[in-house]
């Protein structure tokens, strides 16, 4: 299975880190959770997938070939039917909607290191990003709604003009919410694009975010 789309020539469009994110923010939803319509056959293989990366750790490596093997199918089949919200997409593909890579995107850090191909999808961090697809940034729903309320609150966009005040908003929840500032900064990049944000916007909350002082 050829996912040519994705990790092959769909530059313009769509390694996990590397590293399982610790912290408050983190591990808020069920794992095999998601905001996508599927199909019963999709279901199905949502509910046989592992998409915990500790439990990965874990796992006979049999079991890791076959959770690897299974999100490969899932991502095919929400890749064909173009079921991933652009964004999210973009995310993984492409180095302006990943704030962390130093000009790099998810896939290129990826190859980078060595995997390339349907592989990406196979090894076993790319879980990470396949939750994110599944179901967007990994904050709690009174954590997404307090920031929608502050998006409402600056106009209902996240524009140059309204950036500052849903950027200060995003760090006053992360500390009322005690969450991990260097995770949170990610996750609330991923809502405020979940909020049309351009990248660039988003990347102001994400920087305002990451250096929040946690009391």
């Amino acid at each position: 299975m050829a996912l040519i789309s994705i990790f092959g020539s769909w530059g313009g469009r769509f390694s996990c880190d590397g590293q399982a994110t610790v912290g408050a923010v983190m591990m808020t939803l069920r794992i095999n959770q998601t905001d996508l319509d599927l199909g019963q056959d999709e279901h199905a293989l949502l509910h046989e997938l592992c998409l915990d990366i500790d439990e990965l750790v874990r796992a006979q490596p049999r079991e890791v070939t076959q959770n690897g093997e299974r999100v490969l199918t899932l991502l095919a089949a929400l890749e064909a039917r173009g079921a991933i919200p652009e964004h999210r997409v973009r995310y993984f593909t492409h180095p302006d909607y990943y704030p962390g890579g130093r000009k790099r995107s998810l896939k290129e850090i990826y190859e980078d290191n060595g995997t390339r191909g349907d592989d990406i999808a196979r090894h076993p961090p790319f879980v990470k990003i396949m939750r994110y697809f599944l179901n967007g940034p990994d904050l709690s729903a009174s954590v997404k709604r307090e920031f929608s309320d502050a998006v409402q609150h600056a106009g209902g966009e996240i524009t140059g003009s309204e950036v500052i005040e849903v950027a200060n908003a995003a760090r006053r929840i992360t500390r009322e919410h005690g969450l991990q500032p260097h995770a949170a900064s990610d996750e609330f990049f991923k809502l405020a694009l979940e909020h049309g944000a351009h990248p660039m916007w988003a990347k102001s909350i994400y920087e305002r975010v990451r250096t929040t002082r946690v009391r």
